[in-house]
């Protein structure tokens, strides 16, 4: 999901670090330099059991990225949220090329729409 919003891009940053945290989502890294955030792998399942069962495991691993940028269109931020998992996880540790954006259709996108929305709330979308 991309978003523009009329906040400076560290303001962004700090709202995404604090829309993370309120999601209970484990921090992975945050670079307040390039303005990245990523999150671990988590279960989310833990998030929405029912919709998640109807998927196996490696496929209801989910870590989200967030990168935040100047709009470069005017002022504010422009502002990209990733769901990402590795549906071809094979029992080794998971590389990046095996890693894949999730579908639209796929329970962890409630959760980049959550961050999305909570980050407009707190900063004011466009």
């Amino acid at each position: 999901i991309e978003q523009t919003v009329k906040a400076i891009p560290d303001v962004t940053y700090q709202a995404a670090l604090r829309a993370v945290s309120n999601q209970g989502l484990p921090l992975r890294e945050a670079d307040a330099t390039s303005r990245v955030i990523q999150t671990e792998f988590t279960d989310i399942s833990q998030y929405d059991e029912r919709a998640a069962s109807q998927y196996p495991q490696e496929e209801r691993l989910v870590r989200f990225r967030i990168l935040i940028a100047p709009n470069p269109k005017g002022v504010g931020s422009s502002i990209a949220i990733f769901g990402i998992y590795s549906p071809f996880n094979i029992g080794f540790a998971t590389a990046r090329r095996n890693e894949r954006t999730i579908p639209k259709d796929h329970p962890g996108m409630a959760i980049v729409k959550r961050l999305r929305d909570d980050i407009v709330k707190a900063v004011g979308g466009e």
